[in-house]
């Protein structure tokens, strides 16, 4: 197209992963009836009763920090998705979601969309999300989405070569770290082309 396109670094993160009608699914027990808690009660008493109260309680702890560090992951990458749709690698959203050196690779790349004269159009699926592993103040989530998400030329509305320009099922995994403020933000991440599942 008559002038050399910068280099992104296409490993460190997806430039166009915005998330619209996402399903996720984290794994929890159901909590047991009361009138359950009243039968066993009776049957082995109360001592076995609380205890079991005790660890419906935890699941449900546990379920909803799942959901907190799940939806702080689509906030990160919804944010990723508006500025690179609107060309906004100053966007303050980014700064809110993810945590350095990660954002200064994220800032870069956009700029290098904005300079380039790209820009990202369509739309994409999230399939699935998990919490795979959770430890303190750190998290990893993995999620498939099928991305119809690309990058285009603003002048001639034509998909750049490469990944960026293609259309392709994708499987997410995000490193995000628990701030002193409370916010679950995203310290790495990766994505691999291909069919994607997760449990």
């Amino acid at each position: 197209m008559g002038r050399e396109r910068p280099s992104i670094d296409e490993r460190l993160v997806p430039l166009v992963h915005g998330f619209h009608d996402v399903g996720v699914r984290v794994s929890h027990e159901r909590s047991t009836v009361a009138l359950s808690f009243a039968r066993r009660c009776a049957l082995t008493g109360c001592i076995v009763a609380s205890a079991l109260f005790a660890s419906s309680c935890s699941s449900s702890s546990s379920a909803a920090a799942d959901e907190a560090v799940i939806s702080s992951w689509k906030a990160a990458l919804n944010a990723y998705s508006a500025a690179a749709r609107n060309g906004d690698w100053k966007s303050p959203a980014l700064a809110a979601a993810f945590l350095p050196p990660l954002l200064s690779s994220i800032e870069n790349n956009l700029r290098s969309l904005q300079e380039a004269g790209d820009i990202a159009v369509g739309g994409e699926k999230v399939t699935g999300a998990i919490v795979a592993h959770a430890n303190g103040n750190n998290a990893t989530v993995v999620a498939c989405v099928q991305d119809n998400e690309i990058v285009v030329d603003i002048a001639t509305q034509t998909p750049v070569a490469g990944v960026l320009g293609r259309a392709d099922p994708e499987q997410f995994t995000a490193n995000l770290t628990k701030t002193s403020e409370g916010a679950w933000k995203v310290q790495q991440q990766s994505v691999k082309e291909g069919r994607c599942r997760v449990a």
